[in-house]
Formats: structure tokens, C-alpha cells, sequence
């Protein structure tokens, strides 16, 4: 979504995470993968809980008002993300 990896590296960065999975699997590692998700109206009442509680400010950045708006971008790569790692030997 940031732009800091072309399509060719995701690709090769979510095979290596497979072989990877794949390696642990055979060698009797059980993997358990969670994706903790909250909804875009969650996230706006979290981010606006940092602005308005004072001892929440620490937590607020303002690059996440920019992430935010890329939401939609987000939940594609988060969708291609899962479906690229979803195996056999290591399901989500």
C-alpha cells in the first residue's frame, strides 16, 4: 500500500513465508495463524479516543489520519496478503 515493495517482491517475501511455514510443519511445529481485524468504524472511534483523552495523545500520529485514508487499499492487500499464505500445511 506504501509503495515500498513492487508486486514481484510481495510475491517472493509471501513464498518464502510458505517454504517457511512448510519447513516448521514437517519438523512437527503446529502453526496457528490469527488476523486480529476491527472495522473502519471501530478504528475512527480509536483514533478519535487518542485526541480526546488527554492521556491517550501519546498514542495518536498523525500519518495514521493518511493510512486511514487508504483503508480500502489496505483491506486488498490484507485480502491478498491471506490468500497468498492460505496452504495446505499452514491455513488461515
Amino acid at each position: 500500500v506504501e509503495g515500498w515493495i513492487d508486486a514481484d517482491e510481495a510475491q517472493r517475501r509471501y513464498r518464502h513465508l510458505c517454504d517457511f511455514e512448510r519447513m516448521l510443519t514437517e519438523t512437527g511445529t503446529v502453526i496457528v495463524k490469527c488476523m486480529l481485524h476491527i472495522s473502519k468504524d471501530e478504528q475512527k472511534g480509536r483514533l478519535q479516543a487518542r485526541l480526546d483523552d488527554v492521556e491517550k495523545h501519546w498514542k495518536f500520529d498523525p500519518r495514521d489520519l493518511q493510512a486511514r485514508a487508504r483503508w480500502d487499499a489496505y483491506q486488498q492487500a490484507y485480502q491478498a496478503a491471506l490468500a497468498a499464505t492460505a496452504t495446505p500445511w499452514a491455513p488461515w
